[in-house]
Order: structure tokens, then C-alpha cells, then sequence
């Protein structure tokens, strides 16, 4: 049984991020950096 949970990892966003950085989408790695990096952990 699989129990959904709302949660999101940094891991793939900031992989997407470099490859976007590396493709030379600056704008779009930013549109999903700056919002992600200001994610916070309400608890654990």
C-alpha cells in the first residue's frame, strides 16, 4: 500500500536546475530555483 504524502525534494529540482543552467536556460532555472531554495521544513 502506498500512502501519499504532500512532499517535495530539492534533489530533482536542483538537477533540472543545472541542466537547464547548462543548456543555457538561465530564466527557467531560476523560475525554478529561487522558489524552491525558499522552501522550508515545517517539521523534521
Amino acid at each position: 500500500m502506498v500512502v501519499e504524502e504532500p512532499w517535495v525534494t530539492i534533489a530533482e529540482s536542483s538537477e533540472l536546475v543545472m541542466a537547464l543552467a547548462r543548456l543555457g536556460e538561465v530564466n527557467r532555472a531560476q523560475e525554478i530555483f529561487f522558489p524552491a531554495a525558499s522552501m522550508e521544513r515545517s517539521k523534521g
